[in-house]
């Protein structure tokens, strides 16, 4: 088996990281720099798409039912449960018609219903060309980086090995595909979701509607319906309070730590506290 010195390995192995690593910011770079001449005014759907995704589009058709009575958020079971029994109406929205439709009477987990309404919901987001990274793009950002990682991990541990087995020293030099892994992992988890110009569009959202934040710590309540649905649309769960906590509170079952970018939801799983 071929053996490289320390030296010989970090001039072999260094380049190969430095150049993985550019070209995965160019990548970035690219996915980006999408811009737009001109952007329509964005309706409550396209704020929440642009804000956190098709499941934020989803958790403000859920506060905007909760408001209007048609359901209730039942935090001591963390269930959703629906008023009255469904029926389909010619001129419903289509979030409301899959939520409507996936909420019993005897109530249901939220998460099911959160994935089947941001299906629908994630298919939109090609209206926010050059406001949101592409979803290829978005899934290139996550595959690329996982499989550097991958080959530069193995290659790490084929040299320890072969070192290990020759009964020669490793020094420092393990500590190499190890920080490489740590910062391809955290590229993975770190992917931008948003171009420069849905970032600046975001930002500007938010300026016009500072007006509302302290309206907001009062309650959700103390807002007309729009001005309240724009602040969950905006800032999620966060935006939930007054007649909105219980909503909050179910939906906090599926919250999870130790992310990059902190407390995240995830509705793939179940909800922790049920």
């Amino acid at each position: 088996m071929a053996e490289f010195a320390p030296n010989a390995f970090g001039l072999v192995y260094g380049p190969g990281l430095l150049v993985t690593i550019v070209v995965i910011a160019a990548m970035r770079l690219a996915a980006v720099r999408n811009e737009v001449d001109e952007v329509a005014e964005l309706n409550l759907d396209a704020t929440a798409l642009l804000a956190g995704g098709p499941e934020r589009v989803a958790e403000m058709a859920l506060a905007g039912m909760v408001m209007a009575g048609t359901i209730e958020a039942r935090e001591t079971v963390k269930l959703l449960v629906s008023k009255n029994p469904y029926q389909p109406r010619a001129d419903e929205h289509p979030i409301d018609h899959v939520l409507l439709a996936t909420i019993p009477m005897e109530g249901t987990l939220p998460g099911p219903v959160v994935r089947a309404a941001a299906d629908v919901a994630r298919p939109w987001e090609e209206a926010l060309a050059g406001l949101v990274v592409p979803p290829r793009q978005q899934r290139l950002l996550i595959l690329i980086p996982a499989m550097a990682a991958l080959v530069l991990a193995l290659i790490g541990v084929w040299w320890v090995s072969a070192r290990t087995v020759a009964g020669r020293t490793t020094g420092l030099v393990p500590l190499m595909p190890m920080a490489a892994t740590a910062v391809l992992a955290w590229v993975v988890f770190d992917r931008p979701r948003l171009t420069r110009a849905g970032r600046a569009r975001l930002a500007a959202i938010r300026r016009s509607t500072d007006h509302l934040l302290s309206l907001a710590a009062t309650g959700v309540t103390s807002l007309p319906a729009e001005d309240a649905l724009r602040m969950v649309a905006l800032y999620g769960r966060e935006a939930m309070t007054g007649s909105l906590l219980p909503l909050r509170r179910v939906l906090d079952a599926y919250k999870t730590r130790g992310r990059v970018e902190g407390d995240t939801w995830d509705y793939r799983q179940g909800a922790s506290t049920v």
